[in-house]
């Protein structure tokens, strides 16, 4: 039985989560900080705080198909459209040195990976696999750190980063003696679902979008965020820069 998901296993492993060029652009939307819902992959054997490798596939040119950088599982209890059940991803670090297929393949040349002991690390290496998501665990995971020597830092670290605009923005309506409604993620206190956060703060109910410095508001949460106002909701849209949050919600709605 695979124990991939189980909170034992959280940092034994790593996804890779792929996306086409042509329908999802990393180099456009690969930001350090940002949270993204993925309706694909499924949220099955995931657990909150895996960590995940980003690769861009697809017919694009070479120095933009490849692997861009690491990010976190947030949140697995996400529903998309349709009722599909998706996760809920932050992007924390962008490689300085974008690792195309080529650099992977002389990277892995090196260290040296067995067609026969490693199949399923060489397929993806030197052939591809179309899935989504692919887990790597145990002795596949052991090489993916040689070949990628960011995965083996990127587990040292044991707070939150400076770009975790949720963690900040849980101090700032503690500060205001606010209360966040809801069932809550246990990694990082966020409001099961979406928007980011319903908050109590006195009397009033306020919905909260939460971003980081560089992020952007997509054209379906705009549509949402307005729907709810409508509706009657107290909707708000938080920037997190330069360690103060700006208000953007008249810039992002209005």
């Amino acid at each position: 039985m695979s124990d991939i998901g189980t909170k034992a296993n959280v940092k034994n492993g790593v996804w890779i989560f792929q996306a086409n060029i042509a329908s999802y652009n990393y180099w456009k939307e690969f930001q350090e900080g940002k949270t993204e819902n993925w309706e694909k992959p499924p949220k099955k054997n995931k657990a909150p705080g895996q960590i995940i490798l980003f690769r861009q596939t697809g017919a694009g040119p070479p120095e933009k198909v490849g692997i861009y950088g690491i990010g976190e599982l947030l949140d697995t209890n996400y529903e998309g459209v349709k009722s599909t059940k998706g996760v809920r991803v932050r992007y924390l670090k962008r490689f300085r040195n974008f690792v195309t297929i080529s650099t992977l393949r002389e990277k892995a040349n090196k260290v040296g990976i067995n067609e026969n002991k490693n199949r399923q690390l060489y397929r993806f290496i030197y052939g591809g696999i179309p899935r989504t998501d692919i887990w790597f665990g145990g002795v596949d995971y052991e090489l993916l750190q040689k070949i990628l020597p960011e995965l083996k830092e990127f587990e040292k670290r044991d707070a939150p980063t400076e770009n975790d605009a949720e963690s900040h923005f849980r101090k700032w309506v503690e500060r205001k003696g606010g209360q966040i409604l809801g069932a809550k993620d246990s990694s990082t206190g966020k409001t099961v679902g979406w928007p980011d956060f319903a908050v109590r703060i006195g009397e009033k109910i306020i919905v909260y979008e939460i971003k980081s410095e560089n992020d952007k508001v997509t054209e379906s949460q705009r549509e949402m965020l307005r729907m709810l106002r409508k509706l009657g909701a107290d909707v708000k849209i938080m920037f997190y820069v330069d360690g103060k949050w700006d208000d953007r919600t008249g810039i992002w709605l209005d």
